[in-house]
């Protein structure tokens, strides 16, 4: 189960302090959500359609956006390298990924650099999608949300392939998780 809000007083002051929340004046920012989700794992499918996870790794960034360290997101990086490896799936397998990125650009150049460092063959697209375009920074329940949206995906079939990868990073602690599923 993850629950998060953004949207109460104290993470609005807290963001707006370090110009993390999207204003007029700050474009590089956030925009706040809130969500609850809940994920029920099993070892044998409980119902029809139900998502397979395939492969999941997890990893600590150290180069964070608050620290001076070089970034090269070896973090995010590792966590897909492990969740690929587990899946036995190379990236250019992968067909779309999801992600909690919230419209900071920190977390979008993490993407790009994690998929560098894993592609090793060409593939035409690889679509990003990411739930805060619709719904805010959903903050910890934004992995959930990525699971909930790929099952959705394959089971009404607008999925752009049968593989997916899932990527979060934690701003605040450098954790780093990505998983691969399929339908």
């Amino acid at each position: 189960m993850a629950v998060d809000s953004l949207i109460d007083a104290r993470s609005l002051s807290w963001l707006d302090s370090r110009m993390r929340l999207k204003t007029s004046d700050v474009t590089d920012g956030l925009i706040p959500g809130e969500a609850a989700c809940i994920l029920v794992v099993s070892k044998r499918p409980i119902a029809e359609g139900a998502l397979r996870l395939r492969g999941l790794g997890l990893a600590i960034e150290t180069a964070t956006a608050s620290n001076e360290e070089p970034f090269r997101a070896d973090g995010l990086g590792a966590a897909l390298k492990a969740a690929l490896a587990e899946a036995g799936v190379q990236m250019h397998e992968i067909a779309f990924r999801l992600s909690d990125v919230a419209g900071e650009s920190y977390a979008f150049e993490e993407l790009v650099l994690a998929q560098l460092r894993n592609m090793r063959q060409t593939r035409p697209e690889q679509p990003v999608w990411h739930a805060a375009d619709c719904m805010g920074d959903c903050g910890a329940a934004a992995g959930l949300i990525q699971f909930a949206w790929a099952e959705q995906a394959f089971k009404r079939g607008y999925a752009p392939g049968d593989i997916a990868a899932l990527h979060g990073s934690s701003m605040a602690f450098g954790g780093r998780a990505a998983a691969v599923v399929s339908a």
